[in-house]
């Protein structure tokens, strides 16, 4: 198809391309129905007569639309177009943090805390109602114009079932590798603390400007399955050597060594920040990062969000002393896309 701009799509009008992933492509389109702009993903139409590509869809937004949290993405609509599922969802503009990453590089600890404390909820609330995400990075944290921060792309998510139907073929691993846990990477059984080392990745990420570790896809998963990830000094002078403790607690190999939950992680490090005298960014300072430095709004990426009832930024918690522990890190290839690769196994 040569082009969706200005396409009639059920009762929906495509505008422009936000954004593309490797099962489908998110459009800033209109209801016209409800005169309301809408995020409407697509699924690539080479994938649609795929039945796992179209289970895992369909998937998505269910367990989307049953994830009720303002830190996560709100879907409003689901439904086939000429036999192409789609998905419509509130849309705002606003930027990844992939892509505020890519401009800023290293952010520091203070962001770290600010940007993912509300992502750190959200995996909360989505591990107490049974689903794991399984693909926490920074492409899938969305911040918008008032510095609301939002998870979304639940696409190979995890959600328990009566008949513990998997989508995931036996020996194959689903997600990104510079971000996957180790268990992902060995294809095993995955839980919400799989979830926990993604976070911990993205943290380190924020803090740093780089993941622990870079190579082949192969060498990704052999390293987070078996390397002790450096030091984060190693990666950034200057740190903070209590954020090693941290670090090391959250990219534990064994999912029972990792904090008990990605709120705990976050308030660690909330935690050293504040022992340290950083600075937590306040909700407007997060809002700068919604545009790109040197453009102006109308000219912001767009980006999928919730932009209704705003609530103020959370106070700190009393962190988890047991939450204290580190990573390391080097500079990922790009691009970042969720594959699915054969699991290398030792000799």
């Amino acid at each position: 198809m040569a082009s969706w701009n200005g396409r009639q799509f059920g009762k929906y009008i495509i505008h422009e391309e936000a954004g593309r992933g490797g099962m489908a492509r998110v459009f800033r389109a209109t209801d016209t129905s409800l005169q309301r702009p809408v995020a409407l993903k697509i699924l690539a139409p080479q994938l649609a007569s795929d039945p796992e590509s179209s289970q895992r869809f369909e998937r998505e937004a269910i367990t989307a639309a049953n994830l009720r949290h303002p830190n996560i993405v709100t879907i409003f609509d689901v439904g086939e177009v000429e036999g192409i599922p789609y998905i419509a969802m509130e849309y705002i503009a606003g930027r990844t943090l992939q892509a505020v990453i890519d401009e800023r590089g290293a952010m520091g600890l203070g962001y770290a805390v600010a940007l993912l404390a509300p992502v750190a909820e959200a995996l909360d609330y989505a591990h107490s109602q049974h689903a794991v995400h399984r693909d926490i990075k920074p492409h899938n944290i969305l911040i918008n114009a008032d510095g609301h921060v939002v998870l979304t792309d639940f696409g190979i998510a995890q959600v328990s079932t009566a008949g513990g139907q998997r989508l995931t073929r036996s020996g194959m691993f689903m997600g990104t590798p510079e971000y996957i846990a180790p268990e992902q990477a060995s294809a095993e059984p995955v839980d919400g603390r799989s979830d926990l080392y993604s976070l911990g990745i993205v943290a380190f990420e924020v803090i740093t400007g780089a993941v622990p570790f870079s190579g082949t896809v192969p060498e990704l998963l052999m390293a987070h399955a078996y390397t002790a990830p450096p030091a984060i000094a190693t990666v950034v002078s200057g740190l903070p050597p209590a954020l090693d403790k941290v670090f090391a607690r959250a990219l534990a190999k064994k999912p029972a060594d990792r904090p008990p939950s990605a709120v705990a992680l976050i308030e660690a490090l909330r935690t050293i920040c504040i022992r340290t005298g950083g600075i937590i960014p306040e909700r407007g300072a997060l809002a700068e990062l919604a545009t790109s430095r040197g453009s102006s709004a109308g000219k912001a990426t767009v980006a999928l969000a919730v932009a209704s009832q705003l609530p103020p930024l959370q106070p700190p918690r009393q962190s988890d002393p047991q939450a204290a522990t580190d990573v390391g890190g080097i500079t990922p290839p790009r691009p970042r896309v969720p594959v699915a690769q054969p699991v290398p196994r030792p000799a």
